[in-house]
This record gives structure tokens, C-alpha cells and sequence, in this order.
């Protein structure tokens, strides 16, 4: 990183430049296509998918009511959401990005998929297993520093991403629904819940481009990385309204607390807050 007692590695190959200060703020420049990340976070839950799709497809072969009702009460379900994380961003890392490069304070936001599935374990009590990630691509350029006397921008592209494994426990505030004889079971319309889970976290966080020796004003190309995995604990709450006797429209809110030990080209620089809260919409299926 630069600033802060920090300096970026050199690179074996980099061509000498002249750079100097920026007369004004050069505006952001923004890229959303970061496909790693997305297939990192796409496959594992594709995968999770497809192996309960067959204890969907089994389920599905059982005779519903058709008209709001099931023959026979659900114990298990399955949920895909996607959404939105509001990063909290708080380490040192992001703090000298958005000093020095045009990096905004909501430059670290990403979009969000998860995957839950959940067994009903008591009367309101459900135990949930979580996939989730999120990903972000940003290109940016130093708010201070230009090559060369055509003044051109130093430019270089931030990613950052995080995958994530889960365990949880759900409390629901309604019941699910409710019997109806022997022979018929009829879900209730909305049902708000509250939980808490623990799980473990991998992030990845990286830099491609052209950086600026802040000492020598020396322009180096270079790419920066760290990866690892830490602890991870959430808090969410949401609701869920049946839109038919299987299917459920879901909301929810989640908050994610985990910071984990920077290493490679950041090791100096302690450790990546990677809280957040996230924002899902998503579909449920009973069976």
C-alpha cells in the first residue's frame, strides 16, 4: 500500500516513469465485471443446488392440495437469495484506498448470492446450513499523482471477494402453519424469524495496475495479493410469505462480524474488516 509507513514490493519488471502531483481530483472510473469472482461464488452454490434437487424432485411428486394446502406437513426447505452487502470497511487497508485512490466510502459495497437449507427442528425452531459470498471489481485512478507531462491518470483495478460456510439456528415468531385433520396442511401467509449462526470466511483480496512510489515518484507495475480464512458469526432477521403451498417469497437482513489476518503484499498492514450487512431477496421451496 502507499502512505502510512507503507510501501508497494517492487517489481522485478517495471519500466522507470515520471509521475507528479495531480492538479485536481481525477473523477472514478468504474468496472463491474470481476468473472472470477462471480464463478467463485456461483459454482459452490449451483453445486449446493443441485445436490438437494433430487429431494426436491421427490417431494414435488407428492400429491398437493392445489389450492393453499399440502398433504402432508414439510420438513425440510430449501432457499436462493440475492442482494446487496454494505461493507463496513473500517480497517486500515480501505482507509489508505480511499485516501489515495478514487475509491469512495461506499466503494467496497458488492453484490451478494447465498443458498440456505433448512430442517425444522422444533415447532418454531429450524437448523440452517448457509453458502454465501460476495464480489466486487473497482477500477480506479490516484487522486493525486499523474504520469508524465500529459498529466495521465495511474490507473489500476481493486477486487475483493469472500466466500463463506455457515451453520445457523432460526426462531420463528409465527407458526409455519398449520393441520388440518389428518390429511391436509395449510402454511401461513407471512412469518417473520429471528437467528444466529457461526461459520468460517475466505476472502480474496487483490490489485492489478500501475502504483506510484511516493518517496522516488517512480511509477511501478505490479499485482498485489492476499488471500486466507477466518471466523466468521452472523445475525439476521427477515420474513417469509407464501406465494402457494410450496413456494415462499423471502426477505431478509443479515449482518456478518469477521475480520481476518492480511498476508502476502499486505501483510504490514494487520488485518481486513470484513463485516457487513447484507440486504437479500430470495425464493423458498417446502418439501
Amino acid at each position: 500500500m502507499i502512505g502510512c509507513e507503507t510501501v508497494y514490493r517492487p517489481h522485478t519488471d517495471w519500466r522507470p516513469g515520471s509521475a507528479r502531483k495531480a492538479d485536481k481530483m481525477i473523477e472514478p472510473s468504474m468496472d463491474r465485471s470481476n468473472a472470477r469472482g462471480v464463478a467463485r461464488i456461483i459454482v459452490p452454490i449451483v453445486i449446493a443446488a443441485l445436490a438437494v434437487s433430487p429431494a426436491i424432485a421427490c417431494a414435488q411428486d407428492a400429491p398437493d392440495g392445489g389450492d393453499g394446502f399440502l398433504f402432508h406437513k414439510p420438513n425440510y426447505s430449501f432457499v436462493f437469495r440475492g442482494g446487496y452487502s454494505l461493507a463496513s470497511a473500517s480497517s486500515d487497508v480501505f482507509t489508505i484506498q480511499e485516501q489515495q485512490l478514487t475509491i469512495g466510502p461506499r466503494g467496497f459495497d458488492a453484490l451478494s448470492l447465498g443458498t440456505d437449507f433448512i430442517v425444522n427442528v422444533g415447532k418454531r425452531v429450524d437448523l440452517g446450513f448457509t453458502l454465501e459470498g460476495t464480489t466486487r471489481g473497482h477500477s480506479s485512478e490516484y487522486r493525486d499523482w499523474t504520469e508524465g507531462p500529459d498529466s495521465l491518470p495511474i490507473r489500476q483495478k481493486t477486487t475483493l471477494s469472500t466466500f463463506a460456510f455457515s451453520t445457523n439456528l432460526r426462531y420463528n415468531l409465527r407458526d409455519r402453519g398449520r393441520a388440518i385433520s389428518n390429511f391436509a396442511w395449510i402454511p401461513s401467509n407471512y412469518v417473520p424469524y429471528v437467528g444466529v449462526g457461526v461459520g468460517i470466511l475466505n476472502y480474496e483480496l487483490g490489485q492489478k495496475g500501475d502504483f506510484v512510489d511516493t518517496s522516488t515518484a517512480a511509477i511501478t507495475t505490479d499485482q498485489l495479493y492476499s488471500q486466507g480464512w477466518a471466523g466468521m458469526a452472523q445475525l439476521f432477521t427477515g420474513f417469509t410469505y407464501s406465494l402457494s403451498a410450496k413456494y415462499s417469497l423471502v426477505s431478509e437482513a443479515r449482518y456478518t462480524l469477521s475480520t481476518a489476518k492480511l498476508n502476502g503484499d499486505y501483510s504490514d498492514l494487520g488485518r481486513i474488516d470484513l463485516s457487513g450487512l447484507s440486504l437479500n431477496v430470495g425464493t423458498s421451496i417446502r418439501f
